[in-house]
């Protein structure tokens, strides 16, 4: 029988890395099945399922259509074998909304929890609606255009250091605000870090992975997804902390910028078995031309006892950025390091000439041997004192312009500024310190802007209500900004997750 073309969409090729896609497709709902009256009030589905963006151990993720606020989103339905021990779920949806409250911009966004989810409030192919059985478990986040790290490493070879660097930077930020709400992620791998086209890390499955970490020994072929990442502490079966995850993070970078883990076999108890007791070949064995600090962050981060680590991911986050800015920093511009010790200081003809007329002004004189007659006393003292008038006033020319001339104006640095709301918003205006416009072509937020060092007063609405911020942008130091909005529709389960 042949597949129906639209059906394929719905299928994940396992030999292929998932990631996003650049492209919608707009499927038709199933109108075979009764559609029921939504939370909210608004009659009909609320989802238009678009197309499968992936397939884990635990769940499968759909890009979908939110119809009410008419935005792309993705949506996670966790797999059967996962959600059939009610204490299981219980648990998931607990973590989940927990994670529901998180607002940072390196970590995705859930928008919503169910527990009880019926495809009556999905517009979904019969692929997909008899793939997952009624009711199932699902979450809905946002949508991240971009990759996943693994699809990166996969596309690549390996990830260049300055840019693993800045994803494993973003990924520090997300696990700092995570731990500081008391909560470990216990799942860092390249799958769960997703790269946007900003090249800004977002870290996703927050909800998810304490409760799959529970129910992993279950399916050893599930785990040894996970095996490659766990610390020793993880892998024996100890109490964890934040420290587990910069561990994890550690693997992580690894084979960002080596193209593989530190340790991989087919059977994962001996992997499990290599966390605990085997020490990590240091990076430059697979990456001859890694920077030194950066593998010596790499293994620090790697220490199999938890106290010789980073002790919290703040204090890695330092490390990496120092190395960051060592490489360049943000400044795009920046030329490869291996080209900057051989690009010329200046144009070689210019260099030849400054330098010859530097060698003749120090040069002494030549007397030609001409016989002359010898001058009155009084005119060589004439002609000396004229000599010596003409050599002050050229100094003076030279100097007392300098003195007298204003300072030339240090020149204007560049900042960033972030620009969020929740739980959405649009950018109204932005004015600097004299009150001019600042114009801006993207105005859903968020936003990234880079903008002249300045203080700027900048307006943001959402649904009829406006907000007022300050930011003052400075170079070096990202600027944030926040509006949280009240919000009177109860579909993002508010109740429940105060």
């Amino acid at each position: 029988m042949n597949q129906d073309p639209k059906d394929q969409e719905f299928d994940i090729d396992p030999a292929e890395p998932t990631g996003s896609t650049d492209e919608t497709i707009v499927l038709p709902g199933d109108e075979s099945r009764p559609q029921q009256v939504a939370r909210g009030g608004q009659d009909g589905p609320k989802y238009e399922v678009v197309r499968a963006l992936g397939k884990g151990g635990f769940a499968w993720v759909y890009l979908v259509k939110n119809l009410y606020l008419d935005r792309l989103e993705a949506l996670k339905i966790l797999s059967a074998k996962l959600v059939e021990d009610k204490d299981v779920v219980d648990r998931f949806v607990k973590e989940a909304r927990i994670s529901a409250n998180f607002n940072h911009q390196n970590i995705v966004t859930i928008f919503e929890v169910e527990r009880a989810g019926y495809w009556s409030n999905f517009k979904a192919p019969s692929k997909v609606i008899t793939r997952h059985e009624e009711p199932f478990v699902y979450f809905t986040m946002s949508f991240i255009e971009g990759d996943t790290a693994t699809k990166l490493i996969r596309t690549h070879g390996r990830i260049p250091d300055k840019r693993a660097i800045k994803i494993a930077m973003d990924t520090c930020q997300a696990l700092e605000y995570a731990h500081s709400k008391g909560i470990v992620h216990r799942d860092i791998k390249p799958d769960n870090i997703l790269v946007d086209r900003r090249n800004q890390g977002i870290v996703s499955d927050f909800g998810i992975a304490k409760v799959a970490d529970q129910t992993r020994l279950t399916a050893a072929g599930t785990f040894m997804g996970t095996a490659r990442y766990v610390s020793p502490e993880q892998a024996m079966g100890q109490e964890i902390d934040g420290r587990s995850d910069i561990y994890s993070l550690g693997v992580t970078l690894y084979e960002m910028v080596t193209g593989t883990v530190p340790f991989d076999s087919e059977a994962w108890m001996t992997v499990l078995y290599a966390h605990i007791h085997q020490p990590p070949d240091p990076p430059e064995t697979f990456h001859k031309g890694i920077d030194r600090d950066l593998q010596a962050i790499i293994l620090k981060m790697l220490e199999k006892k938890p106290e010789n680590r980073f002790q919290n991911a703040r204090h890695c986050y330092t490390a990496l950025a120092a190395t960051y800015q060592k490489l360049g920093g943000d400044d795009i511009s920046t030329s490869p390091l291996d080209e900057i010790h051989t690009r010329p200081q200046v144009l070689k003809s210019q260099a030849t000439d400054a330098t010859v007329m530097q060698r003749d002004i120090n040069r002494p004189p030549v007397r030609e041997d001409k016989p002359i007659g010898k001058a009155p006393k009084a005119t060589l003292s004439r002609n000396m004192a004229i000599a010596v008038l003409a050599v002050l006033m050229l100094i003076a020319l030279w100097f007392v312009p300098k003195w007298f001339a204003p300072p030339e104006p240090a020149p204007v640095q560049n900042g960033t500024v972030i620009i969020s709301a929740y739980p959405t918003g649009e950018l109204v205006a932005i004015n600097d310190s004299t009150g001019a416009s600042i114009s801006v072509t993207e105005k859903r937020l968020p936003l990234v802007l880079d903008l002249p060092e300045d203080e700027y007063t900048i307006y943001v609405s959402f649904q009829g209500n406006q907000q007022k911020m300050v930011a003052l942008v400075r170079p070096g130091s990202p600027a944030r900004t926040h509006a949280t909005f009240a919000f009177t529709d109860n579909l993002l389960l508010m109740d429940d997750l105060k």
